[in-house]
């Protein structure tokens, strides 16, 4: 699947979870997601996981979701304060 047009359009922030031997994703598609992106991509490579990392090592997905929205609400958080 090209995703290259869809890419260009994305304005919010993304958080790309790809398993370290996940066999249908590369880390081509991670950079590349990283460089087309409008929006900043934070890309994580989660250790011994395939293709679904969130059922092969849940908590440390998890620790890696919860950080970024943490991370994302705090910067919301100073914004707001400026305003």
């Amino acid at each position: 699947m090209n995703l290259h047009s869809e890419l260009a359009h994305i304005r919010v922030p993304v958080l790309i979870v790809k398993g370290e031997h996940d066999p249908y994703s590369t880390l081509e598609q991670l950079h590349f997601a990283q460089k087309e992106t409008y929006s900043p991509v934070e890309g994580i490579v989660i250790s011994n996981a395939g293709h679904s990392p969130h059922r092969d090592q849940p908590e440390q997905v998890l620790t890696v979701i919860t950080s970024f929205i943490n991370r994302l609400l705090e910067m919301d958080q100073k914004s707001a304060a400026v305003a």
